[in-house]
């Protein structure tokens, strides 16, 4: 697995508005008559899949990520995609959209440990006393309980109740940071030994916020015991 930059395609269009997107049309066109197909539920994605040959194509701006089951037929066109456009090798893919990836036998682990790292210090909570969750189970916030808070810009940066954040918000905001700072090499592994099985949990409070009587639901799907959305 392996990321590149790409600079775009002619000098003569850096600074124009349209660049972007005429550089992902050429690049696009570029992919297709090489084989690759546009993933259905992420257009970022392309797949080639040929003679039991399986390389992915990861496009974000203007970085790439690049990996498949086939060394050498994936450097056979990496090649051509270095010669048609301009691209740098950044070497094994180790920082990706602000997930570090660390390799081990048994296969990935990623984090955030750098990410969490800059909000903590952003918010001067780098030396903060750990929580064991990021919130407690015993407590719920309310949209009008504690008192508004004189300067809530620091609060918006981070959270909801952003209309009327008060002091309780913002306690409870930093219990998710104290969270965060004890967690830092927390992640998620993805195994090379999985399955393909692919099943679900989902769980809803069932009217839990108690100023509109809305429900908070959420979902985990796991792709063997991978977890994947």
């Amino acid at each position: 697995m392996k990321t590149f930059a790409l600079h775009n395609l002619h000098k003569a269009l850096y600074g124009l508005k349209q660049t972007p997107r005429a550089w992902y049309n050429e690049l696009c066109r570029f992919l297709v008559a090489s084989g690759f197909v546009d993933s259905l539920s992420d257009t970022s994605l392309f797949i080639f899949n040929r003679q039991n040959v399986i390389i992915y194509l990861l496009v974000y701006i203007d970085d790439i990520v690049i990996t498949g089951n086939d060394a050498k037929e994936g450097q056979q066109f990496i090649d051509p995609l270095a010669s048609r456009f301009s691209l740098k090798d950044l070497g094994t893919l180790s920082f990706f959209l602000g997930v570090e990836v660390n390799r081990t036998p048994k296969g990935l682990l990623l984090t955030q440990r750098r990410y969490i790292s800059d909000v903590l210090s952003r918010h001067h909570m780098n030396e903060a006393k750990p929580a064991p969750t990021p919130l407690p189970s015993t407590s719920a916030l309310h949209l009008h309980s504690g008192t508004e808070l004189d300067d809530p810009m620091e609060y918006k940066q981070l959270s909801q109740f952003m209309h009327r954040p008060t002091t309780n918000h913002w306690q409870a905001l930093k219990r998710v940071l104290q969270y965060l700072s004890g967690s830092r090499s927390l992640g998620v592994f993805l195994s090379n030994s999985s399955t393909l099985a692919l099943h679900a949990f989902s769980d809803a409070d069932w009217g839990g916020n108690r100023d509109d009587y809305t429900s908070t639901g959420s979902h985990i799907v796991y792709l063997g015991r991978n977890p994947v959305s």
